[in-house]
This record gives structure tokens, sequence and C-alpha cells, in this order.
């Protein structure tokens, strides 16, 4: 009987704790939410020398605690200026598009008349990247605020669902599509210095070069762990994973003023001749046409340069088949336990002009 009297007493005290809890979020909505409306409104609008659209703006608290949440629909970012949109064949406007974005306040701080910025949300988006030939692109758009609010940024999480970026490069005749459906991206943004952990995928669906799509067998994952110290950004543990194919990767990547710098090493051990060739785009798969291949196949590739809009790295390349099997199905012939060595350089143009393959 006693153990009921105490289970029920502690049943009315957390029911007493929850009305409590509703009952002050209620008022936190009512009385800060036009506020903070408008303060993230300004904070949004105040920091871009383009135009910017939005739909309804949306409060919350329940559905994102414990942040308090300025919810914007339906967010146009026009294209910046200064880069030539003669050179596209499609209207190439906008920026940004998202059916939702959330900026989330830390809501303790709400509670003091400070307002501090600790979470963006992307939903359902699509983001556009043009470089034009000269290497001028859309994104040019931040500018120098003078806003004087009290809102204060303390990133340190940014989440992205459904989520597309397409990057159209006219110097390089590149086209990249990464895809994201549920990544989120933790760190000290704020800070000059931080780690950045990721959960969730980033997806390649599109890598194409003069016309040939170098992703033909499927998407491209890429998972990676990366610090930051101000414009470097070191990979520590990072993964590409193609279909079957494992690849390790890590290096570093700095931004300068005339162009950025990038050195990358990626490792793969004991990848299946097989799966290799089928994720090979169509320009090169043809070569082995009529031909069955197996074995297993190790790599390691560098990545060191300069680069820019239109400027390739210098890359490295060797390689070595361990216990390879070649079958010709038309002649009916066939090589077992192959074993060669080789490597590839792109050159001191970088480019196929100074490409070098060569087989032991």
């Amino acid at each position: 009987m006693k153990t009921f009297r105490f289970i029920k007493k502690v049943l009315l005290i957390l029911l007493f704790l929850f009305i409590v809890l509703v009952s002050g979020l209620s008022l936190v909505t009512y009385f800060y939410q036009d506020d903070l409306k408008q303060y993230a409104l300004t904070l949004l609008t105040n920091n871009f020398n383009t135009e910017i659209k939005v739909g309804e703006i949306d409060f919350s608290i329940v559905r994102t605690f414990p942040f308090a949440s300025v919810e914007f629909n339906n967010v146009f970012i026009k294209s910046g200026k200064g880069y030539n949109k003669k050179e596209f064949k499609h209207n190439t406007d906008t920026l940004l598009y998202a059916k939702k974005l959330l900026l989330q306040f830390n809501l303790i701080k709400i509670l003091k008349k400070h307002y501090e910025l600790q979470s963006v949300q992307l939903n359902d988006a699509q983001a556009n990247i043009y470089y034009d030939k000269k290497g001028k692109n859309n994104f040019n758009i931040l500018t120098e605020s003078n806003d004087t609010t009290s809102v204060k940024i303390k990133l340190q999480q940014v989440k992205i669902f459904n989520t597309t970026v397409s990057i159209t490069n006219q110097a390089k005749e590149l086209i990249v599509s990464l895809q994201s459906k549920d990544l989120k991206l933790s760190g000290d943004f704020y800070k000059n210095n931080y780690a950045i952990s990721s959960k969730g995928e980033l997806t390649v669906s599109k890598f194409q070069i003069q016309q040939a799509n170098y992703l033909k067998a499927g998407n491209a994952r890429i998972k990676a762990t990366i610090d930051v110290r101000n414009n470097e950004y070191q990979i520590n543990r990072g993964n590409i994973i193609l279909g079957n194919l494992n690849l390790s990767i890590s290096g570093n990547y700095v931004v300068t003023h005339e162009n950025d710098l990038i050195n990358l090493t990626i490792h793969g051990t004991k990848l299946p001749l097989a799966d290799l060739i089928n994720s090979l785009p169509q320009t090169y798969a043809k070569l082995f046409d009529g031909l069955d291949a197996d074995g297993f196949l190790s790599i390691k590739a560098e990545v060191k340069g300069g680069i820019d809009y239109k400027t390739n790295p210098r890359i490295k390349l060797s390689f070595q088949l361990v216990d390879g099997q070649v079958s010709n199905r038309t002649t009916n012939t066939k090589l077992q336990h192959l074993v060669l060595k080789g490597n590839f350089d792109n050159g001191l143009k970088q480019n196929l002009s100074t490409s070098k393959l060569q087989v032991d």
C-alpha cells in the first residue's frame, strides 16, 4: 500500500513539473516570438547583398526543444552578380531554394533577452553553384553587416536534410551533383580552430568532365572527420565508398587569396578488379568489352598542388595487381596468376598532354 502511495506521489510530481514546463514554454512563445522572428529575419537579410525572399515565418519550442526555432518557409536566395550568365544554357538566377530553413537559438539565453544562434537546419533544398570561364561565381553575396541587434552567432551544429548541391564549372567543363539525405555536422564553427564531426553521408551522384560521367557504377559516398584551423581543413579520417570499393583518404586543403592548395593521399587495398572495372565510365569500360577480369588491386594516389577554377593539381598514382585473371570470351583464351605493377602521372602541366602511364 505504501509503495502504491509513493508511486502515486512521484507521478503527481512529474505531472506538475510537466504542466510547469508547458506553461513556461507557452509564456516564452507568447512574449518572445515576435522579437525573435524579427531578429532572425534581420540576421538572414542583413548579411547578404542579394535578393532574399521568404514565405511564412513560424516559431516553435516544443518541436525543437531544447532550442527555440524560427522557421522560414519557401526561402529563395538569388545568385550574386559579377559572373557571366550568358555562358550557361539555362537560368542561373537561383543560388538557393529551401522549403524550410530553421534558425535555432539557445532557449535559456532568450529568457535573458540574449539571442544566441546555435544551430542551422536546412530541409528539402536545392543549391546551385556556377563558375564562368574566368572563374567568377554566383555565390559572392556576403556583405559587411551594420546589424546592431543583440543576436550572437555561436553556431555549433548544421543539419542538412534532403538537399542537393549542383556545381557547374564552365572553365573545367565540370558538372558535379551532391546529395545529403540526413547529414549532421557538429563543431564550434564560430571559432578560428575547431573540429568537425559528422553523422550521415554525403553522396556524389554525378561527376562529369567533358560529357563523360565518371560515376557510371552509381553513387560515391563520403565520410570524413575534419579539423579546421583558420583557412586550413585537415582530413584526419576519411572514406570514399564507390559501390563495393572502399578507399581511405587523408590530407589537407588550404584556402589562399590566389589559388587554393590541396595535398591528399588516397589508399585502396585489395580492391576487387571486377568491381573496379564496373565502376569505370563508359569511355574506359568499353576497353574491357568481351573480357572477364578478376583479382585484387592495391592503389595509392597523391593529389598535390594549386587548384582554382581552371588549374588542376599534380596527380600521381601507383598500383599493383595480385593474382589477376583475364578471360577473353571471343577468343576463348585465359591468363591466370597475373602480377603487375604500374604508375600514372599527369605531368608538369597537369593535363592529358603531359600524362604518362607506365606498366612493369
